[in-house]
C-alpha cells in the first residue's frame, strides 16, 4: 500500500469516528432533554422526546454495514456467549471497523481499526472521549 492509500484509509477512519461522535452526541442530547423534561414534569413533550431517543438509537443501529460476533473454542454441546464483536463501518478500497471484547454480551472495550487493500489492520488512536463515544455506539447493538 502506498503512503497515499494509507492516508486515505486513515482519513476514512477519522471520518467514521466523526460520524460516530455526531450520532452519540445526538443520543446523549436526547437523553439529557428527556431527563430535563422529567424533572420539570412536562408531560406534553414526553412522547416527542422518547421518539427522539428512539430515532437516535435507530440511526446508530442502521449505520453500520455489518455487525458480527465470534466465540472462542468451546466443548461440543456448549452454547457459549460470544467473546468478541466487530462492527463494519466502511468498505470501498479501504475498510474501517470497530472491534472489541464482550462480557455477558456487552462491549467492555473498543478499538477503531482501518486497513487499505492489502496491508494489515492499523489502530486509529482514540483519546478518552472518543473511546467513550465509540463504546456508547457499540453498546447500542444486541450481541446476544
Amino acid at each position: 500500500m502506498t503512503q497515499l492509500e494509507t492516508n486515505r484509509a486513515r482519513e476514512q477512519a477519522q471520518a467514521q469516528l466523526e460520524n460516530i461522535r455526531e450520532m452519540v452526541k445526538a443520543l446523549r442530547d436526547a437523553f439529557d432533554h428527556d431527563t430535563e423534561n422529567e424533572d420539570n414534569n412536562d408531560n406534553g413533550n414526553e412522547e416527542k422526546i422518547l421518539v427522539s431517543i428512539e430515532e437516535a438509537e435507530e440511526a446508530i443501529r442502521e449505520d453500520p454495514l455489518e455487525v458480527s460476533i465470534r466465540t472462542g473454542w468451546h466443548g461440543i454441546g456448549n452454547n457459549p456467549e460470544p467473546d468478541e464483536y466487530r462492527i463494519l463501518l466502511y468498505t470501498g478500497g479501504s475498510e474501517v471497523v470497530l472491534i472489541g471484547r464482550l462480557y455477558h454480551n456487552l462491549p467492555i472495550d473498543v478499538f477503531l481499526e482501518y486497513q487499505g487493500c492489502v496491508k494489515p489492520w492499523e489502530r486509529y488512536p482514540l483519546d478518552r472521549d472518543e473511546k467513550d463515544d465509540c463504546l456508547t455506539y457499540a453498546r447500542q447493538f444486541d450481541f446476544g
